[in-house]
Parts: C-alpha cells; structure tokens; sequence
C-alpha cells in the first residue's frame, strides 16, 4: 500500500505533469496531421479508397508526422504519442501504471480534441475512421494489428535504448519509417492503425465504434509481446541477481544496496538529457574558471595517454609515453592527442607484461621512469584538497593490499571502502558475513581523521566482472578514488563507467577511451581526466600507491600472470585430500615434521599442531602445493624452485631469484575447534586458513578439553613480503555456519560503517 502510493504521489509531481502535456501536445499534433491527411487526400481525390497515391501520401504523412511528434517530446516525456507503447513500457518495467494511466487520458483527449477541431474547421467533412475490409475477420485484423504494433514498439525499445548512448534525432526518424511502412503494407486491409488513441478519436467524433475491439487488442497484445522479448531475451539488463553468482542473497532487513530498476533509469536518463544544453554550455564556463587549487592536478600544457596518464614523448621508444613522431604529429594537428594510446598501453592491452614502476621490472630508467616515492608525491596534494576518497581494496589479498596509511595521502577526507573481486570468494560464500568482517577488520585498522570519529562513511562489496555492488556506490562517487597498485582500480573505472553509462549520455561516450586495465602493477603512471558526468564533474583514475611488501613487488614481470587468480577460488587442504602414500607417510602424527611449499614463494614449517589440523590454502590454482618432510625441505626447495616449485619460472630467473630469506614463527591460539584459529595471509598472495580439526576429522568436543590449545608454524616468504595473521574470513558454506557476528552496543552501531553489495 505504501509503495502504491508513493507511485501516485510521484505520478502527480510537476515534472509528471510536465510528461502529460508534452504527450497531450505531441499526440494531438500527429492525430490532426495524419487523420487531417486521410480527410485531404478524399477532398482532392474522389476515389481515394482505391487510389495508390493516396495511401503512398498517408503512409509519408504519418511518418513524417509521428517522427516529429516522437522528437519534440522525447526528452520530456519519452515520446510515447502511442497508448500501445505506453503498454509497452508498463510491461517493460519502464513506469508505473498509475502515470501510464494518465499518459493515456492525455493521449486520447488530445486524439478527440483533434479530430474535433478538424470536424469543426471543415464543417462538410467527415472525419474517416480505422475500419476493417469485407474480406477480413476481426481475428485476422487483430493479429494484423498486432504484428505491426509488435514492430513499431520493438523500433521505440531499440532506438531508445540508454546502453546504445544518447537517443539523438535517428531515433525518432527509425519509429516513424517503420510506422510509414507499416501503413503501405496493411493500409488496405485495416487502415494501419497501430495507435488505439487515433482510432478512438476518430470513431467517436466520426460516429462509428465497428470492430473498434481490433484497435485495441492487437495492439496492446503486440505491444507487450515486444517489450518483453526485448527487455528479457533479445537485449536483457546485465545486472543480475546475486543468486546467478553463487552467492547468497542479503538479509531482509536490508543491509544490501538496491539497485536502481529499469524504470528509474529510464526516467533519470530523460531528465538528465532534458537538461543537457543549459549543463554543457554551463560546463565550457566552469573549465575556464577552474582553480588549481580546487581540482586534481592534471598537467595540462602537456597531452597524456588516455590509458596510464603518462605524458606522451616522441624520444625514447623504450618508455613509458611513447608515441611514433608521425602519429604525434598528425594528431596534434587535429588537436586529438587527447585520444593517444602510447606503445607501452598498447602492449599492455595485448597481454604483454611490461611495468614502468621502480622495484618491479620492466624499464631499467630513462626519463619517463618512475618511482614508488614519485607516484606517492604525485598523490600528496590531495591531503590539502577538498575530494571524496575512494579506497580500493582487493578481497584477496586484503591485508597485503589495505594501505593503512591512506590518511597521510588522503588526510581528513571522507573515505569510501571499496573492496574489490568479490566473484573470486568461494561458491556459496554469504556476503553479509564478509561484510561484517570487513567492517570488522576495518575498525580495528582505525583509519579515522582528526577531526572524525568515523574510520570510513560505507563498504562496499564489488566485482568489476559482474558488476556487483557498482549500483550501490555510483551515487556516493563525486571525484577521487584511490587504492593499492594492481587491487583492480582502472577495472573498477570501467565497471564505474559502464554503469553510469545506462543513465548518463557523457559516461556513455566516456567509455570509448576509457583506462588501460592490465594484471601488471602500475599500469597507470599519472592521474587521467574523464569527463563522465553530464552535470560537469570529473572521474580521475589514479596511480595505484605501490607497497613493497607484496608478492609482485618480487616475482619477475612475466611471473605476474601466475599470482592473479582467474576463476572463483577453491580451497585446498592439507591433510584432506591426500593420496594414499602420503596419508600413511603422515600417520596419526598429523602435520608435524612436515613442510609445505606453496609454489616458490612460500614455505610452511608444521612444528606443533593437533593431529587432526587442517591447512586450507586460498590463492592462485597456477602455484602448485608440495608436501614434504622438513628435514629434506632445504634440499628439495634449492633442487625444484624454478621447476616443480614455480614462480620463478625458468632457469635464468631462478639464477636470480634470493630464495626465501625471511621467516616468521607464529605461536596461534585456538578458543573453538569448531571453527578456525585464524587466517596467515601472504601479502599479494593469498592466505591459509589454520583450522585445529578438521571437519572430517570426527573428534568430539569432549576429546578436545585438556588439550594443549597451541599451535606453532614457521612461515618462509621472500625478504620483503609481510606475513599476516587475522580473524578467519568467513568463506564458503561452511563460513556461514561457524561466522558468529558481535554484539554492538548503541553508539557503536550507530557509528559503524555499513556495508553494501
């Protein structure tokens, strides 16, 4: 009831009422020309009826006349001029149905009031109406009727469809041609109608309701049948349910973001272009009057690549920014350097793994080199600045890749946290879980202002593969995003844009050149403009802040591929799983004395578990798991780091590589067997889940009392990779079952971040 009326309020608001005139103005304005059309070819034609002229200048005339009446009231309106495709929008989903009913009031007042006018101003003439011919059954007509309705509604849903951009003058011109066709092929037959409006006016000024139910059926049956086969088969909308992810669905209570149906869409999109040219004029004045001081600093006396930022050069082939002479030239000329891919994108985006950042490889210096400490200056500016933070944070790694210190960069401004490839988590994992500990983690992080008491305003749960989430946060987004190198930001702009793009004509032309998007860190060097707004504001894409404590910031350029994981990620545990020979070899003694290699890059030492503990490992499937005794580890890591224990891939780079320098004892504590003791994340990696039974195991409870709650691994990573150790992550269905969520007093979940999907 409430949602009823708060459809009925909406439906009488002023820009409502707005939408009913233009559609009382446009649908006279095409009722008087094409019955006024029909009257004129009888008055200068005796024999019209059978005449082929007169129905080739009835058939232009209601092209020409519904193309203009579609165009004038487009932007206000949507240009319906048709009860049959206001029908169909209603079936679409496109606006509710107490505003279809007044669109339809609107459009049959002014289809009588026409033909009315027409009655009175001819005085002798008889105002013709739709009628059927004698060969013809009132089946067959309808299902005449119909099938041109059918195409007419299907033309209005493709040429006004917001994905394919703006709706410009050839979509009012497509609607009208199919309507002029249509007319030629069935004119003789039923009159071809397609609009229950201009027959209704006319039958009741003319007198003559015969078959009047063929003007209505058909065309309403048609209607529907085409925007639901366009809606939901031909070209349905790509935001899923959460239920085709394999996740599950958010509380009732809603801590969830909605997001916004078709309808809104629709009608937010034909506002936004109903106030275009007064915005973009509007626009060109705000860019001469910008300050400096007010904006982030893009450069521009000189031109970037659209795809990293990087300042394009003519000079040096080998870095990053470089554009062959004659392209610069030619495209300076046409002032389009702004639409410049330099080479090194362009490799990028053909798979190749080429960084341009110190520490990573790639480019050994030159004078477009940079730096980690560069890409951090370059972002130090905002601390002073007026913008809305938006910090990226990847679910996988998201210790590795949290940056703690984002206030230092960001100072007291707002921060939203994005937590990024969500469709990565294990199928069947409950969001709500891994947003509560999210939040969780998130508070003990403290990344509060000084001026503050809140660490963040909301989180966010996305997938730029998806779109999970996007919805939720596009109206949060104003200016400024931020995040670690290689956690998905130019991904996430993409997604950002491509949702924007449903409601917004300039974010939909913005995706042309949109950010270079790659699984090497640093793709992007310098902050890139995009103009995605139609109400002026700007998108920056940032460089990513690089932490040399992750897994890439180590590995060589072309091992990167092999630490991003590609599909949804499946635990693997030790011991479960095993073969045969190496369950007997691990005995009832469980894990200890045993050493697990994960790839290359880590090496886990089982000093004092339980018997029946379980290590799950959670990262990319391309690092392959080896299980040996710790007395051979030594030997077995120096013999197959670069062969069975990879990355490092191939002889020259295992030469290089420093082996794994850094290790790291951790004493754990356990309070429940029944869930995990804790998460050790591997920063850039992964993490493993320590759980002291596992779930196979059948020990009981009891069993468990006076047992020593202790466990004790040594963890090897290479030198500058850091170890966490954290709350377990509540992933999988298991997850949900043993995931217990804190008791919050009154100020704190007042205070608490919430957090969305």
């Amino acid at each position: 009831m409430a949602s009823l009326t708060c459809r009925l309020e909406h439906s009488v608001k002023p820009d409502a009422l707005r939408s009913y005139l233009a559609e009382f103005i446009s649908t006279f304005f095409f009722v008087f020309a094409t019955v006024g059309s029909a009257m004129a070819s009888r008055k200068m034609v005796p024999d019209a009826a059978t005449d082929p002229s007169t129905l080739v200048a009835i058939a232009i005339a209601n092209a020409f006349a519904l193309s203009v009446a579609v165009y004038i009231s487009a932007n206000i309106s949507g240009g319906h001029v048709n009860p049959a495709v206001t029908f169909g929008m209603v079936v679409g989903g496109h606006i509710s149905i107490p505003m279809a009913i007044f669109y339809w009031i609107s459009q049959l007042l002014a289809s009588v009031m026409a033909c009315l006018l027409l009655k009175v101003t001819t005085i002798s003439q008889h105002v013709p109406t739709h009628e059927i011919s004698q060969e013809m059954t009132g089946f067959g007509a309808s299902v005449l009727e119909g099938v041109m309705t059918f195409t007419l509604v299907y033309t209005v849903y493709a040429a006004r469809e917001p994905r394919r951009g703006p709706f410009g003058a050839i979509g009012p011109l497509t609607i009208g041609f199919i309507a002029g066709a249509n007319v030629l092929a069935s004119g003789p037959f039923t009159g071809g109608s397609m609009n229950p409006a201009c027959s209704f006016g006319s039958a009741l000024v003319g007198g003559s309701f015969k078959n009047q139910a063929v003007y209505w059926v058909g065309p309403l049956v048609g209607a529907a049948l085409a925007g639901t086969l366009y809606d939901h088969v031909v070209f349905p909308g790509q935001m899923p349910g959460l239920a085709d992810r394999g996740v599950s669905a958010p509380e009732p209570e809603g801590t969830g973001a909605a997001a916004p149906t078709r309808g809104d869409i629709f009608l937010e999109r034909q506002k936004l272009l109903a106030d275009s040219a007064r915005v973009l004029g509007a626009t060109k004045k705000k860019k001469k009057r910008e300050e400096v001081s007010g904006s982030v600093k893009v450069s521009r006396v000189v031109p970037s690549c659209y795809g990293c930022g990087a300042p394009l050069q003519i000079v040096e082939s080998d870095a990053p920014g470089y554009v062959d002479p004659d392209i610069y030239e030619l495209k300076k000329k046409h002032r389009q350097l702004r639409t410049v891919l330099c080479g090194r994108c362009r490799l990028l985006s053909h798979g190749h793994m080429i960084t341009a950042v110190g520490g990573h490889g790639g480019y050994s210096g030159g004078k477009q080199f940079v730096s980690a400490e560069e890409l951090r200056e370059k972002l130090s500016h905002l601390r002073h600045e007026k913008a809305l933070i938006v910090k990226l944070v990847d679910i996988v790694d998201f210790n590795g890749s949290f940056l703690a210190r984002v206030r230092d960069l960001a100072g007291a401004n707002p921060i939203i946290l994005v937590v990024t490839k969500v469709d990565l988590l294990p199928k069947g994992t409950d969001l709500n879980c891994v947003g509560d500990w999210v939040v969780e983690t998130t508070v003990k992080k403290k990344l509060k202002s000084i001026c503050n008491s809140c660490s963040v305003l909301s989180v966010h749960l996305t997938s730029s593969k998806s779109l999970v989430g996007i919805a939720g946060i596009v109206s949060e987004i104003q200016r400024e995003k931020k995040g670690s190198a290689n956690v998905g930001k130019s991904a996430f702009i993409n997604a950002l844009l491509k949702m924007l793009s449903y409601k917004d004509p300039v974010a939909a032309a913005a995706r042309k050149y949109k950010p270079i998007q790659s699984a090497v860190p640093g793709t992007t060097l310098g902050p890139i403009q995009i103009d995605a707004f139609l109400g002026g504001g700007k998108l920056y894409d940032t460089p990513g802040v690089h932490l040399h404590h992750r897994q890439a910031a180590v590995v060589h350029s072309e091992d990167l591929p092999a630490l991003a994981p590609q599909s949804r990620l499946r635990g693997r545990s030790f011991p479960a799983g095993l073969d045969e020979m190496t369950s007997r070899k691990i005995g009832s003694n469980g894990l200890n004395g045993f050493s697990i290699f994960w790839g290359g890059l880590v090496r886990i030492d089982v000093l004092k578990v339980l018997p029946h503990t379980c290590l799950t490992f959670f990262g990319p499937k391309a690092l392959p798991i080896h299980l040996v005794t710790t007395d051979n580890a030594d030997e077995f890591y120096q013999r197959e780091v670069g062969i069975l224990l990879t990355p490092p891939i191939g002889k020259e780079r295992r030469d290089d590589w420093m082996g794994l320098e850094t290790q790291r004892q951790l004493q754990l504590k356990f309070e429940d067997a029944r869930r995990p003791a804790c998460d050790v994340a591997i920063s850039g990696l992964g993490w493993i889940a320590v759980e002291p039974v596992g779930r196979s195991s059948g020990v009981s409870d009891s069993s468990l009392e006076e047992t020593e709650k202790e466990l004790l691994l040594n963890v090897h990573v290479p030198k500058p990779v850091e170890i966490f150790v954290r709350p377990p992550m509540p992933v999988g269905k298991a997850g949900e079952e043993w995931y217990q969520y804190r008791d919050l007093t009154e100020k704190e979940a007042e205070i608490r971040p919430k957090w969305y999907f």
